[in-house]
């Protein structure tokens, strides 16, 4: 699935206006493993974990940033091992080499708190509201982004009144010379991901800022 990244960062200006975004700023550790050898990452003040078939990657960032797509460039990006996968792909990732999982923190300070924002999307039938592990979450249903609208995975979770979690990753992707298509199966993944999610102990300046919203569906 290739994603242009001018189309993508289109696509966040546009979610600028219409409907917040995220998936994780800056702070993954990545040779830090649970006791049961699962790698983690940090995400503000908070922890997850994640397979260990995935990499952590850097996205690629022109020399200039328009300050509004500063947390976007700051977008941690989960790939999945394969044969191509390089060192200076993990360093400096083009969005569509790879399939990927993109996860970043969205800023939304202007348009009231987002979890009613959520909520009206929500009951547009444009997602739906569910707990996964501790969480209030809103799964969209029929995504689609990029050329050609292609169907993705979107995840959001509201971790304050200001701030979304977001995860975005490809629903098909070529799977042979012929472009054949077949499912990722990363909604799995993300869900998965979802139930690990953490306060960091030792991360605790930002609880009160950034507490995720733990009460059950309503």
């Amino acid at each position: 699935m290739i994603i242009q990244l001018k189309l993508l960062i289109s696509f966040a200006r546009h979610l600028l206006i219409s409907i917040p975004i995220i998936l994780i700023p800056s702070g993954c550790i990545s040779l830090v493993h649970d006791n049961n050898g699962i790698p983690q990452c940090q995400i503000q003040n908070f922890i997850f974990s994640y397979p260990n078939n995935f990499k952590i990657a850097k996205l690629s960032s022109p020399q200039s940033i328009d300050p509004e797509l500063d947390y976007f460039y700051k977008a941690k990006i989960l790939v999945e091992n394969n044969p191509n996968l390089t060192k200076a792909d993990l360093t400096d990732f083009e969005i569509g080499k790879h399939p990927a999982i993109m996860i970043f923190v969205k800023p939304f300070d202007n348009y009231g708190p987002v979890s009613e924002r959520l909520d009206r999307v929500a009951k547009d039938n444009l997602s739906e509201k569910v707990n996964i592990g501790d969480y209030i979450v809103y799964r969209y249903y029929d995504y689609r982004m990029g050329p050609g609208g292609k169907k993705v995975y979107y995840y959001q979770i509201p971790i304050s009144d200001s701030e979304i979690l977001t995860f975005i990753a490809p629903k098909m992707i070529n799977s042979n010379e012929k472009s054949e298509l077949k499912n990722t199966n990363y909604n799995s993944v993300i869900e998965d991901i979802i139930k690990t999610l953490r306060i960091n102990p030792d991360k605790d300046s930002r609880t009160n800022e950034a507490s995720p919203n733990r009460s059950t569906v309503r």
